[in-house]
């Protein structure tokens, strides 16, 4: 069995009960003292240098979602704020149709940019990891834009269709696309995977 990597490091997880097949879990990094062995499922007596896999990949996949959404709140907010700033900015100078399409390009760097800032914080594990928080921020932004703009902002059904209608010059879609593999790309950037 390997000793604990780094400064309170890597946890090394036996599997199998073959102390020659162990898997790091890097993302447990933060763990201490009682709060890790409680986080983990270690009990008392136990070795804190193993423990079971399942308990484990449930927690940290806990801490993960609960992450995302923190990060899915942080990009609506900024997209918020992004929209306005487009409204009041830009479509006096080009037009709302226009300035729609051009904040679609902003707004993508906006996602791009905080999603490059927080991959590390929410820890994904694998790429399926991150197209798990890419869905949840999907889904998520889906909700926040069509309910915001239909009973908040009161548009019509038929606008909202046409941001995301590519024959009638929307282009939301690209940009719902971009926050759904935004984790993906990133993450591999960033080599957590």
């Amino acid at each position: 069995m390997h000793r604990l990597a780094g400064e309170r490091g890597a946890l090394a997880v036996s599997l199998f009960s073959l102390p020659a097949v162990t898997w790091r879990v890097p993302f447990l990094i933060p763990l201490y003292q009682e709060g890790w062995r409680t986080a983990t499922g270690c009990v008392a007596g136990s070795n804190p240098r193993t423990l079971d896999l399942q308990t484990a990949t449930t927690k940290v996949g806990v801490t993960m979602l609960f992450r995302a959404v923190v990060v899915c709140a942080v990009i609506a907010m900024a997209e918020t704020i992004h929209g306005i700033l487009r409204v009041r900015l830009l479509n006096r100078r080009v037009g709302d149709h226009r300035a729609r399409q051009i904040g679609v390009g902003t707004a993508s760097l906006i996602i791009l940019f905080i999603t490059w800032l927080t991959v590390p914080w929410m820890a994904p594990a694998t790429a399926r990891d991150a197209l798990v928080i890419g869905s949840l921020w999907l889904t998520a932004m889906l909700i926040f834009e069509v309910s915001l703009g239909r009973f908040v902002f009161h548009v019509s059904w038929n606008r909202i269709g046409a941001d995301f209608d590519l024959r009638r010059g929307g282009l939301l879609g690209f940009g719902m696309l971009i926050l759904f593999f935004a984790p993906l790309l990133l993450g591999k950037y960033r080599h957590l995977f």
